[in-house]
């Protein structure tokens, strides 16, 4: 496994991991993780598997499932529990780290730590909590056995590379399962340093094997991955685009997925809500990591007898809220594509343009836009950016029919004082979350942070037991509680007969 200090240097190169063994053959090549805070600089190397080691990390992580199957439960909580201590004991490693290879802010980085633990102590505590049944039967006696389900492909995303990548590879280890883990290219230093915390805490060696691939090699790679027959469920999460092609081909060998995809989360502020929270709460879930979350607020409706005032408490807020940088340059080049197609389309800025903040850090100036109208790319993709979109309607029906007319439906909120209409609205969003007077992006975790320069506030986050997901192109199936662990077991039906004939 690679070093868990901080220091990363540019000949560092990122190992695989098969076997309960580092491999770092010659066969493989190699490609940069850069910096883009830092003028793309090199941080490190990575070395990208190609289809002969994918095959070999499925075949490991298939002899490893054999006995972790059989661990005991309380040893498996035990081994999490313990994982957790570490990472929190290497905060500063993982912080820096996340930092260079992501561009995240501390902040960001920070957060990542806090709710990525929160995960992992969840998900252990749950797992004594994984049990069958006993039916009724005219059988003599029918026992219902819950198993593993068997070698999972977990495949995180860079963004949140801690509490996501610790979710994709906790869950289905308190389950019972091993792992194969396909590592983000941008942030594979990240995704091996949690899984040597695993390790360090009495984990077997074998039960996880980890790969990455460059963007050459991801295709083969992952269709590789995908239909060996020792992988028996896949967790994605990343975009819709991908989402398909992820799907598509986990239908064509018959494997069940996990998936959570895109946002394009929507706000509803109606007449009679705190405007000065509304619009806070946007801006932060709108802005926050460069707006590189599938949980960003995208676009907001809001009645038009406040919708002045409204919009200049955004502006308010847009104003002091600090700008971070993308994760590529890649990346800030097709977020600022979408806002000057809206921009020659007829968008009107009200706050900020499609230009960069600072180039050499690959940051976009952060931007309140309106007249956003369905020819345009913006209006039905994730922004993935620094950007909100502002439309302004006549009643609550019309914005409702707006936020449902989206092929996505990852998050929605509503903002207003009478909790019953806020609860009938957020039950008609088409989506598998919606909240009432908070915001669309929010983390596992109950802190007190630093918001903007001089300003804190206090704010309470849903626990990692409440189920997570989204309906349309958000993805299907559920995360977080024993929702996520039912996801990687199944029910095992044994009937026994004590008298000879026919039942």
């Amino acid at each position: 496994m690679p070093s868990t200090i901080a220091t990363s240097t540019s000949d560092e190169v990122i190992p695989l991991w098969i076997n309960g063994e580092s491999v770092n053959s010659k066969d493989l090549k190699k490609f940069p993780v850069v910096s883009a805070k830092n003028d793309d600089q090199t941080v490190h190397y990575a070395l990208s598997t190609n289809v002969e080691y994918a095959i070999k990390a499925c075949d490991s992580a298939a002899i490893a499932f054999e006995t972790w199957r059989n661990t005991l439960a309380v040893e498996r909580r035990d081994i999490l529990l313990r994982a957790a201590e570490i990472i929190l004991e290497r905060k500063d490693a993982f912080v820096k780290t996340q930092m260079e290879e992501t561009s995240a802010t501390e902040f960001w980085a920070s957060t990542n730590i806090k709710t990525g633990v929160a995960h992992i102590r969840e998900i252990a505590s749950n797992i004594t909590s994984l049990t069958g049944v006993i039916p009724q039967s005219r059988l003599d006696y029918a026992l219902a056995f819950r198993e593993p389900i068997g070698v999972t492909l977990a495949i995180p995303p860079w963004n949140a590379p801690i509490v996501l990548g610790a979710r994709a590879l906790c869950t289905p280890l308190a389950a019972g399962c091993a792992v194969v883990l396909k590592a983000s290219e941008l942030s594979p230093k990240t995704h091996h340093m949690l899984v040597q915390a695993l390790f360090d805490a009495g984990l077997p060696k074998n039960v996880v094997s980890i790969v990455q691939a460059d963007r050459e090699d991801a295709p083969a790679v992952t269709e590789a991955l995908i239909s060996h027959p020792a992988i028996r469920k896949v967790e994605f999460i990343g975009s819709a685009p991908i989402g398909r092609i992820i799907g598509a081909i986990a239908g064509k060998y018959l494997k069940p997925v996990l998936m959570e995809l895109g946002g394009k989360c929507a706000v509803i502020v109606l007449e009679d809500a705190d405007l000065e929270d509304a619009a806070f709460k946007t801006i932060i879930a709108a802005y926050n990591h460069h707006g590189q979350v599938c949980f960003s607020t995208d676009r907001v409706y809001v009645m038009r007898n406040v919708a002045d005032k409204f919009i200049e408490l955004l502006k308010t807020n847009a104003s002091r809220f600090p700008i971070g940088g993308a994760v590529s340059q890649r990346l800030v080049q097709g977020a600022a594509a979408k806002l000057k197609d809206a921009e020659q389309k007829g968008a009107k800025f009200l706050y900020g343009s499609s230009e960069y903040a600072d180039k050499s850090s690959a940051a976009l100036t952060p931007s309140i836009i309106t007249n956003v109208t369905k020819d345009m790319d913006i209006f039905d993709e994730e922004s993935f950016s620094p950007s909100v979109a502002v439309y302004i309607v006549d009643d609550q029906e019309e914005a409702l029919k707006l936020v449902n007319a989206s092929s996505y439906g990852l998050v929605g909120a509503v903002h207003t004082k009478d909790l019953h209409r806020g609860i009938d609205l957020a039950r008609r969003m088409e989506t598998g979350i919606a909240h009432v007077n908070g915001m669309t992006a929010f983390d596992e975790c109950k802190s007190r942070i630093l918001c903007f320069p001089g300003f804190r506030m206090n704010l309470t986050f849903p626990q990692a037991t409440l189920p997570l997901g989204g309906a349309k192109n958000s993805g299907w199936g559920r995360t977080n509680g024993l929702w996520g662990l039912d996801n990687f077991s199944v029910l095992k039906l044994v009937t026994i007969s004590t008298k000879p004939g026919l039942p």
